[in-house]
C-alpha cells in the first residue's frame, strides 16, 4: 500500500472551489475539456482555476480524443501540470505530447487487466500514472457516479504488479472512499460527481467530507 493515497478532485470550474479544494488538502484538481461534459470549462475559465490554486496543487487537463496540438496549447495558457487523456491514446499521440506529463484513463473492463499489463511491459516516459474508471458508454471523460468491483481491480493489480502508479476513479463519494482506499489500496483516488450538490455543481462541503474521508482511510 502507498505511504499516502493522495487526492484528485476533478471537474472543477470555479476558483472558490478550488481553493476550497486545496485548502482541504487535495494534492491534484481536475479541469475538463470535454465539450459533452457538463463540467467542461474555456480556457479562460481553466486559467482562473489555475490562478486560484497558485502552485499549491498540480492542475490537470481532461481531454477526450483530444489533439495533440490543443492540448499543448491549453498546458501553456492553463499553466497544466499534466494531461488525462480519456478515449484513444496511441504512441504518436503521446511522442507528440512529450515531455508533458499525462495520465491515461483505463475502463475497468474485460480489457483492463491486459491494458495495465500493456501499460507495464512498454513504459512510455511521458506516461506518469494509470487512472482506472468506470467504463463510461457516453463518452463524455467520467464523472458516472457509479462504481465497479474494486476486489476484482486488487486482484488484477496484484497479478499484474505495475509500476506505474493507480488513481482509482468511478463513483467515489465521502461514504465510500475509506473502503475504497483499504481494498485497492490506490496511490490517489479521484473524484468528481461525488462531490456535487448538482451534475456539474461541485460543493465545497462534500469536497471538505471527502478529503478527510481519505485521511481516515490514510491512518488505518
Amino acid at each position: 500500500m502507498p505511504e499516502r493515497t493522495r487526492i484528485k478532485i476533478c471537474g472543477i470550474k470555479t476558483p472558490d472551489i478550488a481553493e476550497a479544494a486545496v485548502d482541504a488538502g487535495a494534492d491534484m484538481v481536475g479541469v475538463v475539456f470535454a465539450e459533452r461534459s457538463p463540467r467542461c470549462v474555456s480556457v479562460a475559465e481553466a486559467a482562473a482555476v489555475s490562478r486560484a490554486v497558485a502552485g499549491r496543487a498540480e492542475v490537470v487537463g481532461l481531454f477526450v480524443d483530444g489533439e495533440p496540438n490543443t492540448m499543448r496549447r491549453a498546458v501553456g495558457q492553463v499553466n497544466l501540470s499534466m494531461l488525462q487523456l480519456h478515449g484513444r491514446v496511441d504512441a504518436a499521440t503521446l511522442n507528440e505530447l512529450e515531455p508533458i506529463r499525462v495520465m491515461v484513463s483505463l475502463p475497468f473492463d474485460e480489457k483492463a487487466e491486459a491494458a495495465l499489463a500493456h501499460w507495464s511491459a512498454q513504459p512510455v516516459p511521458n506516461v506518469a500514472a494509470l487512472i482506472v474508471d468506470t467504463p463510461d458508454p457516453t463518452k463524455v471523460g467520467g464523472g458516472t457516479g457509479v462504481t465497479f468491483d474494486w476486489h476484482a481491480l486488487r486482484d488484477a493489480l496484484d497479478r499484474v504488479q505495475p509500476e506505474l502508479p493507480i488513481v482509482l476513479a468511478g463513483g467515489l463519494n465521502p461514504d465510500n472512499v475509506t473502503d475504497a482506499i483499504a481494498i485497492v489500496q490506490p496511490d490517489m483516488v479521484d473524484v468528481s460527481s461525488g462531490v456535487e450538490s448538482a451534475r456539474g455543481t461541485k460543493d465545497a462541503g462534500l469536497v471538505r467530507a471527502f478529503c478527510r474521508a481519505v485521511s481516515v482511510g490514510n491512518s488505518q
